[in-house]
């Protein structure tokens, strides 16, 4: 007996040890891939962020020089008239290739979508986003970020600050990343783009 149970403890040990080592090994290779995605997938994150504020600063600034934004918009719960600088959104989805952005918002004073075009017709459909943390966030100044700039833009992306979230389309159900940026205007103040965006809500990463 005394033979038989040191023999067991010996095979318990080797198989504890062995496990360990396998275990060991296992980790060392997930994050040796891991380490090897952090790159790439952040060089795509931060490239698609600087498409998205790039597009989104082209529709603030526009607003700020067009005459549009200093006019009176459309009466409170008027869904037929529209909004003034809605000219300024109209051409913009036309230029998009597929799949890259869904849709480009100016928002009024009260949360309610004011100016909006879209990439597909399911996501038109104007609403009140005044609970969205990113409104709010834009809103109020809090939690806003910077890129810094580069040869494409000198002056760097977000210079009054973005904010990024990520929510379930009230219009389609589906999953979307959706840049703020705060315009200055006092009847628009907020911008949005929508966007897949899969290095951020579906990243490819190694099992494990």
């Amino acid at each position: 007996n005394l033979l038989a149970s040191g023999l067991f403890g010996v095979a318990l040990a080797t198989i504890l040890l062995l496990t360990v080592s396998a275990y060991s090994r296992l980790s060392a290779d997930v994050e040796a891939h891991l380490r090897h995605l952090a790159a790439p997938v952040g060089k795509t994150f931060t490239k698609e962020i600087q498409d998205a504020a790039g597009e989104l600063q082209k529709l603030v600034d526009q607003v700020r020089y067009d005459d549009c934004a200093r006019a009176s918009g459309p009466k409170s719960g008027s869904a037929t008239v529209p909004d003034p600088c809605q000219k300024l959104a109209d051409p913009w989805w036309k230029k998009q290739p597929p799949g890259r952005f869904i849709t480009l918002t100016l928002v009024n004073d009260s949360g309610r979508q004011a100016v909006k075009t879209a990439t597909t017709d399911a996501a038109r459909r104007m609403l009140d986003v005044s609970a969205r943390a990113y409104y709010q966030h834009a809103r109020t100044g809090d939690q806003l970020w910077k890129l810094p700039p580069n040869p494409q833009q000198p002056k760097g992306f977000c210079p009054n600050g973005c904010y990024l979230g990520h929510v379930s389309s009230w219009n389609t159900g589906r999953r979307q990343a959706v840049l703020a940026m705060p315009t200055e205007n006092g009847r628009l103040p907020v911008a949005t783009l929508s966007m897949p965006m899969p290095s951020l809500l579906s990243p490819v990463l190694p099992p494990g």
